[in-house]
């Protein structure tokens, strides 16, 4: 299993854990895609940009792009690749998480489409849901844990922000943690 992450404080954090883990850069469209068809990972987390089509990825040069909700979810349709979570840590990260969801992702955590969240925010909000994941929480609890304990942070604009992020389960129970998420593979 495995897992897709974009910044380093995620990577430390996996490293820690001993959660083998797989950087994409530059995060262009072709990069995202193959690896969306043949990466070796069971959880993705996009830290990025996000617009309220779709999540911004980089060219050779470093220039954004969007990919749409639309062009994602026919990727994902076309990928035999078995997605078991996603993380869209990024604004207006709702119709990119709907398209993970709509092609068969069964736990998605995203944020709402029309909400700006801080790195900082993603970052608390990251590590708590790890944590309590990796510590054998289901996603739901993990989501939970996560909301709860960005609600306790000490500055107001974070504990608002924790009402951004939504969790999206699959039509599996939620009452039960992922199998095996201990010594998985992460794409970031």
């Amino acid at each position: 299993m495995g897992c897709f992450f974009w910044r380093s404080w995620v990577r430390a954090q996996l490293n820690q854990w001993q959660i083998r883990n797989q950087l994409l850069i530059p995060p262009t469209r072709e990069a995202f895609s193959q690896a969306l068809q043949e990466g070796n990972f069971s959880i993705l987390h996009y830290v990025g940009h996000g617009d309220k089509d779709g999540i911004l990825l980089e060219d050779e040069g470093w220039q954004s792009h969007l990919l749409t909700s639309v062009e994602l979810l026919r990727i994902l349709k076309g990928s035999s690749r078995k997605i078991h979570l996603v993380f869209v840590g990024a604004c207006h990260g709702e119709e990119a998480g709907k398209a993970f969801h709509n092609a068969g992702v069964p736990y998605v955590i995203h944020t709402k489409k029309d909400s700006q969240v801080s790195e900082k925010a993603v970052q608390i909000f990251s590590q708590y849901f790890y944590r309590a994941l990796f510590a054998g929480s289901t996603p739901q609890q993990a989501y939970q844990t996560a909301f709860l304990k960005l609600k306790q942070q000490s500055k107001p604009h974070l504990q608002e922000q924790a009402d951004h992020f939504c969790y999206l389960p699959g039509p599996i129970r939620t009452d039960l943690p992922i199998p095996g998420i201990r010594g998985h593979h992460l794409f970031s």
